[in-house]
């Protein structure tokens, strides 16, 4: 709230347009800057590239092929292993269980132009402290939301192991089942029907029902879901918000939420 609250008080003395300038070493900015850093990596040596341009499974070939590169990625993984795509969510892979992940962001990132460096607009030295205490915020909110992500990463891996020890004991179909029962029922799975996997079934086709219906934005009392979602962009169109680091995005084709 606290960052959210600076922004604001930012944008009104400087403009709709100003974000505040984080600085390099923005934890949220890790990925893209691994990403940036193997990209560079991967032009120096033909090799690499041509690995990269392959179909398929990559990290092992890299490994015995390019393995300056193969130590480089597994570098970059050590720092961000517990992020990956839906990264607060318990049903979702990070890149510690799927490198390839990481790898595939590189091989996309080649054919794409060099990022360019970011332009701040002037801040007035009235606004100064604002600006200064917006970016610190930020900072502050990424490194709290970082922490998070890794708690939700090791809970997610303890979760999965359990999972896997319950399927081999003939409990579950799949280890992921484990993420569809709750806590209490996993203390006690004893005491749940014999069907445990028909159970997760249900729970898990319940998930992919309520997770196509799209709740308005703000809303009182009782609600009713959108047919269309109201975020979606057209051509031309402007997406506003708070950035999480300098620099421009560029989509070709599509925004995907």
């Amino acid at each position: 709230m606290l960052c959210a609250a600076f922004n604001v008080l930012l944008r009104g003395l400087c403009g709709r347009e100003t974000a505040p300038p984080a600085g390099p070493g923005l934890v949220s900015a890790r990925s893209v800057e691994a990403v940036q850093r193997l990209v560079r990596a991967a032009w120096l040596d033909p090799n690499v590239t041509r690995l990269l341009a392959e179909p398929g499974e990559r990290l092992d070939k890299l490994a015995i092929e390019a393995p300056e590169f193969h130590s480089a990625v597994l570098a970059e993984l050590a720092l961000i292993e517990h992020r990956g795509p839906a990264e607060v969510e318990m049903l979702s892979t990070s890149y510690a269980d799927n490198p390839e992940l990481l790898v595939r962001m590189v091989a996309k990132a080649l054919s794409a132009p060099l990022a360019p460096s970011p332009q701040h607009p002037r801040i007035p030295r009235q606004a100064m402290p604002v600006a200064l205490l917006a970016a610190r915020q930020l900072r502050d909110r990424e490194v709290r939301r970082d922490r998070v992500v890794r708690v939700i990463w090791v809970l997610r891996g303890l979760l999965r192991e359990y999972g896997r020890r319950l399927t081999d004991a003939g409990v579950f179909d799949t280890a992921d089942n484990v993420f569809y029962l709750l806590v209490d029922e996993l203390d006690e799975l004893d005491r749940l029907p014999v069907d445990v996997s028909g159970l997760t079934t249900r729970r898990r086709a319940e998930h992919h029902r309520l997770a196509a219906i799209i709740p308005p934005t703000v809303f009182s009392g009782t609600w009713q879901p959108l047919t269309t979602s109201s975020s979606v962009l057209g051509a031309g169109g402007i997406l506003r918000g708070v950035g999480v680091c300098g620099g421009r995005a560029a989509l070709n084709d599509s925004i995907e939420r």
